[in-house]
Order: structure tokens, then C-alpha cells, then sequence
């Protein structure tokens, strides 16, 4: 039987602003989230899987979309995940929903390097971030 954990804080205006503050980086028309690709052969022939090296913005926006308020430790990944296909057509959603959008926008990189590229280039967190700034005063 899954048990709820306990839900998170919501976050404060200031938190909400901090994150918007990367509205204006993300929404850059090509915008490219990754430095360079790392990885492969060396040179003693040791084989490393490629994964991505992002830009410094990208690193800061995860590192405080990763933080405790903005986590939902019960996100259904399906729904979630069918949210997040269909977010361009969204006008609203509530900060539980954006919470549980940005946790699987963040934790996705573990499952598939470059996932947190894919969110930004294809506009999720541009509209996430414009969804968010609805929610202030």
C-alpha cells in the first residue's frame, strides 16, 4: 500500500520570483541548455556513457527547482507526464500542479541524459515559469 508523504511548503513570492528570474534566459529563441557533450573513449580506451554538460543557468534553475518547496514526493508520473505533453494549450494550473510539473521535469534527467535540455528547448519550462507568474500579486 503506497503512503503519502507528507506535501511540501508551498513556496513564497520571493521563491516564485527567484525562479522567474530565468524567464528572460530560457525564453532566448535558440537557446541551446547544454555547453558540450562529455563522455565516450579516453585515452586509456575506458568507454563513459555521453551525457551533457549544461550552460551555468541551466545548473542554477535545477539546483533551486530541486529545492524542498518545489518538490512533489507524489506525483503520478503518468498524469503528470500527459500534463507536461499538453502544457502549451494550458491558461492555468495551481501551484501543486506546477510543483509536481517541475519535479518531473527535474528528476527526468535520471532516467535520460538530456532530459532537462528537452524541457527547455521544447518550451516546458518557458511555460511553466509563465504559469508560475500568474500566481503573484
Amino acid at each position: 500500500m503506497k503512503t503519502k508523504m507528507n506535501p511540501t511548503r508551498e513556496p513564497t513570492i520571493d521563491e516564485i520570483k527567484t525562479l522567474l528570474n530565468f524567464l528572460p534566459v530560457f525564453n532566448i529563441a535558440n537557446y541551446d541548455p547544454i555547453k558540450e557533450w562529455v563522455g565516450g573513449r579516453d585515452s586509456s580506451n575506458s568507454f563513459t556513457l555521453p551525457y551533457p554538460m549544461y550552460q551555468t543557468e541551466v545548473e542554477q534553475f535545477f539546483e533551486l527547482a530541486s529545492q524542498e518547496q518545489w518538490c512533489d514526493y507524489d506525483y503520478n508520473i503518468t498524469l503528470i507526464s500527459d500534463k507536461i505533453k499538453a502544457i502549451k494549450a494550458l491558461e492555468s494550473a495551481t501551484i501543486p500542479e506546477i510543483k509536481a510539473m517541475l519535479t518531473f521535469c527535474v528528476r527526468g534527467e535520471r532516467f535520460s541524459d538530456g532530459h532537462r535540455a528537452a524541457m527547455i528547448e521544447q518550451g516546458v519550462i518557458t511555460k511553466l515559469l509563465i504559469l508560475l507568474s500568474k500566481h503573484l500579486p
